[in-house]
């Protein structure tokens, strides 16, 4: 009964991490990006 309860709350809490590691993956580049620009004009 808990191990099934823990799978449930791992297949719910897996995919929300890996989603937010990947948007923090994407937007890294996008930031650099933005922010190199900003410090050039300083």
């Amino acid at each position: 009964y808990l191990l099934s309860f823990y799978d449930l709350l791992l297949v719910l809490f897996l995919p929300f991490v890996a989603l937010k590691v990947f948007v923090r993956e994407l937007l890294q580049p996008a930031k650099c990006v933005v922010t190199m620009p900003l410090l050039g004009k300083h």
